[in-house]
């Protein structure tokens, strides 16, 4: 029987290992333009699950019951490569022909691709940094109840998204 929730020892759950590889899977395989051009309808299909499932099984898994230092470490460990690949990745959209070309790169079209629109596959990165520096606020350091607590978190990740478009 497989375990239901992680204990000390941070024992793996073979299930949901499994489904954040087939969601890996999915992401790469519906971000490859061929595949993505040749089953347009798929992709929108896969679209609508893929990074949400992704997304919330990262963060189901996210142990923010870690001391502060070691909750900022992790959140670091995701920011550092995130700004530099994403930096390596705007920088090279204005140098190369591709479908997210920067015709003028200015250091605010620098800053606004990097915190606000990312145009590299690396955004991910930035929305578990981001959404789980949120939480980790709202669930430690506000004296709610956890159901108030539940939707501040959810207005806060709401105008974070309607400020990113």
């Amino acid at each position: 029987m497989p375990h239901i929730c992680l204990t000390v020892m941070q024992q793996r759950i073979n299930e949901i290992d499994f489904l954040k590889g087939f969601l890996i899977i999915l992401v790469i395989s519906f971000h490859l333009v061929y595949i993505g051009d040749l089953h347009p309808y798929a992709k929108r299909v896969v679209y609508t699950f893929h990074m949400p499932g992704f997304l919330i099984i990262s963060g189901f898994l996210m142990n923010n019951s870690k001391p502060w230092k070691d909750f900022a470490r992790t959140l670091f460990g995701y920011a550092i490569p995130y700004v530099i690949i994403e930096s390596g990745y705007i920088i090279m959209a204005s140098v190369l022909s591709i479908r997210e070309h920067i015709d003028h790169l200015t250091g605010s079209v620098f800053i606004e691709k990097l915190f606000m629109h990312p145009i590299g596959p690396y955004w991910y990165l930035q929305t578990l940094v981001t959404c789980g520096g949120a939480y980790a606020l709202v669930f430690r350091l506000l004296p709610m109840k956890t159901i108030s607590k539940v939707i501040l978190l959810g207005i806060i990740y709401y105008i974070g998204i309607v400020a990113k478009y």
